[in-house]
């Protein structure tokens, strides 16, 4: 990876778990060196230009597949910016037809994993200690605070793992906007969404699963539960997340329990007694059991 700035270059070890940033404008690549499994990434990005609205990645190396936007310079320009022969910049800009993903030798593969040993700045998510746990899921969190890179994206990441049959708290963000992506298992999701003519909210409800995506708007009350044959993994992005609190609604730290006992019968119209056995009912925190199998009605 070559910084931006373009003056030298490093080799940054990553394994399962891992949290890096890469600034704009970084000339980079990815290798997996492990041959006996496949590499995910989770990417978030954060364009600084774009073409009619859309992100575009420029290929700096490469050739027509993936096409190097050198290609787009005229041949007495390359020439020039590289010294050499339009026979000899054709060989190189002409030659790559692979596409994208190309596999490499074992050789280069042990080059690579000598490197990437020795410097390694990415930040082990999975690795901490998680920020909550209990019985019924895990979560992992890294901002700013801990990786101070997140601040330049004013971003965080966290991961939620939900055991089968759990459940997260009913809860929202006082900032973060979240783009939430699906690592693993499967699930469902609900959300109170407000109806502007009505006044009133209704419920939104989705099934996900491996793979899919889905955005979590600040200050919008959302609940994640799992399935009850496998626990659910997903993996945030918070956007906008300096200063970012997360409020759970119910549960052991639910912010109802902390209302004042006057404001609790003023807002539920019943008498103190009554709502302190509902609110102090549930003794977990974050993560809790959940209602079980997924229902559209």
């Amino acid at each position: 990876m070559v910084p931006r700035g373009g003056m030298g270059g490093e080799t940054r070890g990553i394994a399962a778990g891992d949290v890096m940033w890469v600034p704009a404008g970084t000339v980079a690549y990815l290798v997996n060196v492990d041959a006996r499994e496949e590499l995910h990434v989770a990417v978030l990005l954060k364009p600084v230009s774009s073409v009619d609205g859309e992100y575009r990645e420029f290929f700096g190396a490469g050739g027509v597949e993936p096409e190097s936007f050198l290609r787009a310079f005229s041949e007495k320009t390359l020439e020039a910016a590289f010294n050499s022969r339009k026979e000899e910049l054709e060989r190189i800009l002409g030659k790559q037809k692979k596409g994208v993903f190309v596999e490499a030798t074992e050789e280069q593969i042990t080059s690579i994993t000598y490197q990437s040993e020795e410097r390694r700045r990415s930040f082990p998510l999975l690795s901490q200690k998680p920020s909550f746990s209990n019985a019924h899921g895990q979560l992992y969190e890294v901002s700013a605070e801990g990786y101070s890179h997140l601040r330049e994206l004013d971003a965080d990441v966290s991961l939620a793992n939900i055991t089968a049959g759990g459940m997260v708290a009913p809860s929202y963000n006082t900032r973060a906007t979240k783009i939430a992506f699906v690592v693993g298992g499967e699930g469902y999701v609900e959300m109170a969404w407000p109806c502007h003519e009505s006044g009133d909210y209704k419920r939104v409800a989705a099934k996900v699963s491996t793979g899919d995506v889905f955005v979590i708007p600040a200050g919008q009350p959302v609940v994640t539960v799992a399935g009850t044959t496998e626990g659910l993994q997903i993996l945030c992005f918070g956007l906008q997340a300096g200063n970012n609190r997360r409020i759970y609604i119910t549960g052991g730290n639910g912010a109802l329990k902390k209302l004042e006992d006057e404001a609790k019968e003023l807002s539920f119209g019943v008498p103190l007694r009554e709502i302190d056995d509902v609110l102090n009912a549930q003794k977990q925190s974050v993560f809790m059991q959940g209602p079980g199998a997924w229902q559209s009605a």
